[in-house]
């Protein structure tokens, strides 16, 4: 199959997976995907999309250690995404990376989570004004682990 129906598939996937129409609520496998299919694709770009659907999925049910893993081995791949996708990618990418830097002050989240924020911050500042939404939430997120509350 072409990569875009098998980018269908993956999102086709989580949003049944949101619904509660999953056997197992967070893993993406089920009407809309099959994972054995899908793994003989071997295409890098379309394990990056699936990586981004398991994060959301995993922010969303507020399974931020699942996302933040995937956030890291992710790695640093920003050319798979570009436009709208991309800043979204990022933004989930951090607040993953947030939601474990605050539970456990560790470097291997904090590290990654402020380079990205301060990434969307440059984009804010050059006049982006789709990420500014993403600016204010993130420079809270930074706040609050630096403990600064009446800030965040």
């Amino acid at each position: 199959q072409k990569p875009q129906i098998w980018s269908t598939r993956i999102a086709w996937q989580l949003v049944l997976n949101l619904m509660g129409d999953a056997e197992d609520y967070l893993v993406l496998e089920g009407e809309g995907l099959n994972s054995e299919d899908f793994e003989k694709e071997n295409n890098d770009a379309l394990m990056i999309v699936k990586m981004w659907a398991e994060m959301d999925l995993f922010l969303f049910y507020g399974e931020y250690k699942r996302a933040a893993t995937v956030a890291l081995d992710r790695g640093d791949k920003d050319h798979f995404f570009s436009g709208h996708m991309a800043m979204l990618e990022n933004f989930h990418r951090c607040l993953a990376l947030y939601g474990m830097a605050r539970q456990t002050k560790q470097r291997k989240y904090t590290k990654p989570a402020n380079l990205i924020r301060k990434r969307i911050h440059e984009w804010a500042e050059a006049g982006n004004p789709n990420v500014k939404h993403y600016d204010h939430a993130l420079q809270a997120e930074q706040a609050a682990l630096d403990g600064k509350y009446d800030v965040s």
